[in-house]
C-alpha cells in the first residue's frame, strides 16, 4: 500500500466529516476505458495487436476499448491482461478499473492465472494447464 493510500486511510479513520473528505481529488476512479488507454500508451501496443492476444471477440472487445462496453465480464478483463502481457499486480489494477474482483491465491484457478502471468505464458498455453487442471479455461 503506497503511503498516500495509507495516509488517506488513516484520515478516512480519523474523520467526523466524510463529507468534505469526499471531495477531494484523491477520489478520482479512472474508468476501465481510461485504464485501457494508458495501458496502450504505457506498453506502445496496438488495440489490434492487444485484442488478438486476448482471443476476445474483435468487435467485443473494440467496444470495451472505447467505453460503449462497461461491464465486461472478469474472464474477459483477464484475458485482456493477458492480451497486454501484465504482470498479476497490474492485471488486478485493470481488474480493479474494471470493478470484477482481483485474483486471489488461495483460489486455484486465479493461482494459476497469476502463475501464468508472471511467467509471461501467453492465454492459451494457460488455458492448456486450467483444462488440464479441469479447471475452468478463459473463454474467449
Amino acid at each position: 500500500m503506497s503511503t498516500t493510500t495509507v495516509r488517506l486511510s488513516n484520515v478516512l479513520k480519523n474523520s467526523a466529516d466524510i463529507q468534505h473528505i469526499l471531495e477531494d481529488s484523491a477520489f478520482t476512479s479512472p474508468t476501465l476505458q481510461d485504464h485501457l488507454a494508458e495501458l496502450l500508451a504505457q506498453t506502445s501496443k496496438r488495440r489490434s495487436e492487444v485484442i488478438r492476444q486476448s482471443a476476445l471477440d474483435p468487435s467485443y472487445a473494440y467496444q470495451i476499448f472505447s467505453g460503449r462496453r462497461l461491464h465486461p465480464s472478469r474472464d474477459q478483463v483477464i484475458a485482456l491482461a493477458f492480451g497486454f502481457a501484465l504482470d498479476s499486480r497490474e492485471a488486478n489494477r485493470l481488474l480493479r478499473a474494471a470493478v470484477v474482483g482481483t485474483l486471489h491465491p488461495k483460489n486455484k484457478r486465479d493461482a494459476v492465472l497469476i502463475n501464468s502471468l508472471e511467467n509471461a505464458k501467453t492465454l492459451d498455453q494457460t488455458n492448456e494447464i486450467l483444462f488440464t487442471l479441469t479447471l475452468p479455461t478463459l473463454g474467449a
